[in-house]
């Protein structure tokens, strides 16, 4: 899943670029555990977003946070 999730986003932030958007936020999901059902990280996985350069601005929990990339 990390693969498809971490390509999406790549390609997700190069059309950002592209149209000069400043900045991007997500609200992703951090795996709490090894058997976390899919349904609940539709919103995708943190570390997936920090591959693709975002940073944590603020977790909220063991499970959610939000990040943002400054273009």
């Amino acid at each position: 899943r990390k693969g498809l999730s971490r390509s999406l986003i790549g390609a997700a932030v190069g059309y950002a670029r592209q149209q000069k958007i400043r900045a991007l936020e997500a609200y992703p999901m951090i795996p709490y555990n090894t058997t976390v059902p899919a349904p609940f990280l539709w919103t995708g996985i943190l570390s997936a977003f920090l591959d693709n350069g975002f940073r944590v601005v603020r977790q909220s929990g063991k499970s959610r946070a939000m990040v943002r990339l400054e273009l």
